[in-house]
């Protein structure tokens, strides 16, 4: 499974490398604001009509993706911040049930 376009957009947006340890900085090289994100998200959400675009779901389109890329669960973990590992786990298995429905949707099984 291959990133979505709007999160590699969004990735492309705000993600500088540099000498900073935030993730997100603004054009001065200051940490983003709350406000400040949200506005980024909502420039951008007409480029993406049918999907629900906030910063909850790109921070969790980011998790995803991460794991999707081969990351360990350590590093997403400390990446994202959660206290616990079964806070980060929880974003395996939401792949899954994704992947299932998918699955039950192109290749249903016989008899159901």
């Amino acid at each position: 499974m291959q990133p979505t376009n709007a999160t590699l957009l969004l990735i492309d947006l705000f993600l500088i490398k540099g000498k900073s340890d935030q993730l997100f900085i603004g054009k001065l090289g200051n940490p983003e604001t709350h406000d400040g994100f949200h506005y980024l998200i909502e420039s951008q959400r007409k480029l993406f009509p049918h999907r629900k675009l906030n910063p909850k779901t790109v921070r969790q389109s980011v998790i995803v993706n991460l794991l999707m890329q081969g990351k360990s669960l350590i590093e997403v973990q400390l990446f994202a911040g959660h206290h616990h590992l079964s806070t980060t786990e929880r974003y395996i298995q939401k792949d899954l049930s994704k992947m299932r429905t998918e699955l039950d949707r192109f290749f249903p099984l016989k008899g159901e």
